[in-house]
């Protein structure tokens, strides 16, 4: 079974460039042939805004998704390049995260979550995470094959 990488990119602070680093990464490997998606777990949506300004997130779904481990392929989203798509986030993931952070199969929750894009049409997965140790951070860790 193939398994689609993927890269995450943290930072312990926020206002570092590590959302810039993500969109930039995803443009460049998209513009080189890959199919990209990148997955944007930081509730401030900045790779979100960057790449697809009028792209909704569908807060609801997505925390119900990954507080219970399920695929999230199907709400991911295409942008206006080619071979690039975003999965984006919004300030409501705040909520739950924290209700993640409290469940002890949080972290094992959103790395089965992102897992599941191994089986979309992505060649790379770029997973952009909020600017703490949290259990979005952690997951993402989890899941991650570079970081």
């Amino acid at each position: 079974m193939h398994t689609t990488p993927i890269l995450v990119l943290m930072a312990r602070k926020g206002g570092v460039g590590k959302s810039t680093l993500a969109t930039l990464l995803a443009r460049v490997y998209a513009a080189s042939g890959l199919r990209v998606t990148l997955v944007d777990l930081d509730p401030q949506g900045t790779s979100t805004q960057v790449l697809g300004p009028d792209l909704g997130c569908e807060t609801e779904e997505l925390g119900a998704c990954l507080s219970a481990g399920r695929a999230i392929h199907h709400l991911v989203q295409e942008t206006d390049l080619d071979r690039l798509r975003v999965l984006p986030a919004s300030e409501g993931l705040t909520v739950y995260e924290t209700q993640l952070a409290a469940d002890p199969m949080g972290v094992a929750k959103i790395q089965r979550s992102l897992r599941s894009l191994s089986s979309s049409a992505a060649e790379l997965v770029i997973v952009d995470t909020p600017p703490t140790l949290g259990a979005f951070t952690f997951g993402a860790l989890t899941a991650a094959h570079w970081v």
